[in-house]
Formats: C-alpha cells, structure tokens, sequence
C-alpha cells in the first residue's frame, strides 16, 4: 500500500516510531528487567504493560505524530488498521499520547514479529539514574545490536530513548 502526502508520511513516522521504541511493562527493579518486560508486553501485545516500562519523555514523543494523525482521524484509522492497530477515528480524536503508545504497541503485527525473534539481553551499565543494556534480536537470519538507553524515575527503570531493530 503507498503512503502520499503529509497524513502519509506522518503514519509512517508514528509506525516506524512505534516499531523503533517498542519498550515493555510496569515498573522493573534493575534494567534488565526493564528490557526483558518490555519484549514480553510487545510479544503479547500488550501495550498497557509495555507502556508501564516507557519514560514520560518518550511518552511524550508520541504526540507530535499523534497531532498529525488526529488531523486526518478517519485515513488514519483506516492506515493504522493495516499494521494491525485498531483506533476508530473517533477514538483517536481524544487519545492522549500515552492512550496512543499503548495502542501502537498492542499491535498484532509487532507482537508476532517479536514472537519469532530472539532476543538476547546484556548486562546494564549503570551511572546513578541512567544506564543503558546491550539488547541484541536476531530476526529471519539479521542480527542487530543495540544500546538501549533508561532512566531510573519513580522507583523503576523505564526505557528512555529511541532505538531500533531491523524486522
């Protein structure tokens, strides 16, 4: 299917974006965990939990493409639908940003690519409130390796930055 015009591109942008940070549950005592939740919420699809891993900055980059798509709530709904996001255009209308995240990443989709990955979690290198945990996903014969940043708010360590992996 082709994507035209500035709805296109900012679907595309929230779908990548989505596919990119793609960070799991609730609150997790060590980054590790974090990282290991964050792949267990996405491969049952289960944003509500894997939003509960995500730093209020990322939730808060969900709203720039989230502005966009609610511009053109009814093309958006029917382009989300085909990375197996089901928003109606009226919901999408008064979603919050983290209502958004939490849909995105309760995608089918997302969740039966991750389920045939594997995934390897490192050890975390940790400095105060920050760390950052080598995750390497192998994926239909690639391998990509990646440093995924968090932050240490609210007692629990919650993924803080974009990475991607190749699916």
């Amino acid at each position: 299917m082709r994507y035209a015009g500035k709805s296109g591109a900012a679907f595309l942008a929230v779908a990548v974006m989505a596919l990119q940070i793609s960070c799991g549950g609730g609150g997790a005592g060590n980054p590790e965990d974090a990282i290991t939740g964050l792949f267990d919420a996405l491969k049952n699809a289960d944003g509500e939990r894997a939003v509960g891993y995500l730093s209020s900055d990322v939730i808060s980059e969900f709203s720039e493409g989230l502005e966009e798509l609610q511009a053109s709530p009814v093309m958006a709904s029917e382009q989300l639908a085909t990375i197996g996001v089901d928003i109606a255009a009226d919901e999408l209308a008064g979603m919050t940003p983290r209502d958004f995240a939490a849909a995105m990443m309760s995608s089918d989709m997302i969740g039966g690519m991750l389920g045939s990955a594997e995934v390897v979690v490192g050890e975390a290198s940790v400095d105060g409130d920050r760390a950052t945990v080598e995750v390497t996903v192998r994926f239909m014969g690639e391998e990509t390796v990646e440093d995924v940043p968090l932050i240490l708010q609210g007692g629990s360590w919650k993924v803080d930055g974009e990475f991607g992996f190749n699916f």
